[in-house]
């Protein structure tokens, strides 16, 4: 038995991140266990054991190669996946939305019905020094709605229905300093049909970027420095971090005026945020602290923070969220390090609690 427990938590740890390989943290409102394989967040902002109202992720696999489900509300989901290796990638998420509206006034009352099914694929092929990628993203919005007047006993009731259909597909030539994408939007409403392309050049050096669609530019100045390094945006905003965050900084950047130029902007980067998500956490890290602090023009300084020593995690994000948590590492057989914690976040104003367990 004692041979078969070793086994186990050998396979456990083999297949996990970093320092940290496996990670359980939470309280009443949310839970999250996590690991290089797998990942299971869940979060109520009343209590995790009402169910109808809890939201939350569940991924299998790594980084580049995952599935996932996100539920997002009720009648509200994404799933899809990510599968990469050298030299290719693919992605795929389907994502569906429905809302529900009903408004009273005076004798009117309108009820609407808003169903939105979102996919996308997308996928890139050949070395990292030159690639091609093409992506695809599509967005079916139905309305469905009545309209009841009320007149003293009687009543009438009128019914519509909508349909829209917006589609973006993108093709692009990537390469370590520079990079040509074609962008096609087409909206189809009824019987009528618009479409308009758009075309994006970066130029990308050490210390520049420069990023046109022929009627407006972008781009950002670089530091590329270590440990620290600065960006300054062409939107006057300057972002200060620590350089463990640039490159999804730059990521981040180029996704975003993508977006801008897109009728159907990415749904779900299940890449981005799974990197981030990991980058955050700070049993996931060797790190001792890490930082982001960003300026923007009539906005107040956004920082993000966290510091990971030996008996004390803390974090603060752009939120204004902040928590700490005491950990008391246990080693365990003289291989594995147990680490209890509790901690406590100043927004919620709840105590939570976890450990992590990796090896020595």
């Amino acid at each position: 038995m004692k041979k078969l427990f070793v086994g186990l938590l050998s396979l456990l740890l083999s297949i996990s991140p970093i320092k940290s390989q496996t990670k359980l943290e939470a309280n009443k409102n949310y839970l999250d266990l996590k690991s290089k394989y797998a990942q299971i967040y869940l979060q109520n902002k009343n209590d995790l054991t009402d169910y109808l109202n809890t939201t939350g992720k569940i991924r299998l696999g790594t980084i580049n190669n995952n599935l996932f489900f996100n539920r997002e509300g009720f009648l509200n989901n994404s799933f899809g996946g990510n599968l990469g290796f050298e030299g290719f990638n693919t992605f795929y998420t389907n994502r569906r939305q429905n809302i529900r509206n009903r408004n009273e006034k005076g004798n009117i009352i309108s009820e609407i019905l808003e169903e939105n099914r979102n996919q996308e694929f997308g996928l890139r092929a050949g070395p990292e020094d030159i690639n091609f990628s093409y992506e695809m993203a599509t967005s079916k919005q139905n309305l469905d709605g009545k309209i009841i007047l009320f007149f003293g006993e009687d009543k009438e009731i009128s019914k519509f229905e909508e349909n829209l259909t917006k589609t973006s597909s993108m093709w692009a030539i990537n390469s370590k300093y520079f990079y040509f994408k074609e962008i096609e939007n087409e909206i189809q409403f009824k019987d009528e049909v618009s479409k308009d392309k758009k075309n994006i050049i970066s130029l990308n050096l050490k210390y520049l970027n420069y990023i046109t669609n022929w009627s407006k530019s972008y781009g950002y100045l670089s530091s590329n420095t270590s440990p620290i390094n600065l960006f300054l945006f062409s939107d006057s905003s300057l972002v200060i971090e620590t350089d463990d965050y640039s490159e999804l900084e730059k990521y981040r950047f180029h996704r975003e005026i993508e977006n801008k130029n897109r009728i159907v902007p990415r749904i779900y980067d299940s890449f981005y945020e799974t990197s981030l998500d990991y980058l955050r956490d700070m049993f996931f890290t060797d790190r001792k602290m890490s930082f982001r602090l960003r300026f923007k023009p009539k906005e107040e300084p956004d920082l993000e923070t966290r510091v990971n020593f030996k008996y004390l995690i803390g974090k603060t994000d752009f939120d204004k969220s902040h928590s700490l948590a005491i950990i008391s590492p246990i080693l365990l057989k003289n291989r594995y390090i147990f680490k209890p914690f509790l901690g406590y976040s100043t927004t919620s104003k709840q105590a939570y609690f976890g450990f992590s367990l990796n090896e020595k």
